[in-house]
């Protein structure tokens, strides 16, 4: 299976604009491929990329399997973007690690104590 990344070329070695990237395995809302870096590392199948804080991109599916199993995760990623759903926030907690700024990671609560999260 095989996606190619459309968006914002990322800052960091992960994604750049209309790469194709192997699939290694699939889990909605994310999909792990052999980034720019040459790790496997889960992305979102929807807004995969960062562009000033804000989630950008989108990958389109290149190589599916005989099962359809891109194209069914596809549709249900879409289909819980348009709800609206919320991240989990086990799932928040990673994005703002990931994606945050040093003042977002510094804010962080610990999404079962609900208190200060530290390292240690």
């Amino acid at each position: 299976m095989k996606v190619r990344y459309v968006g914002p070329s990322q800052q960091v070695k992960s994604l750049t604009n209309h790469q194709i990237y192997s699939v290694l395995y699939v889990d909605p809302p994310f999909i792990s491929i052999i980034d720019d870096a040459q790790e496997s590392y889960e992305y979102f199948i929807v807004n995969p990329g960062l562009l000033n804080g804000k989630m950008t991109g989108r990958f389109e599916i290149v190589e599916d399997d005989e099962k359809g199993t891109l194209k069914e995760a596809f549709y249900a990623a879409k289909i819980e973007q348009e709800k609206g759903a919320p991240l989990n926030p086990w799932d928040e907690l990673e994005n703002t690690i990931f994606y945050g700024s040093a003042q977002d990671v510094e804010n962080l609560k610990c999404p079962e104590e609900d208190g200060e999260f530290n390292d240690g």
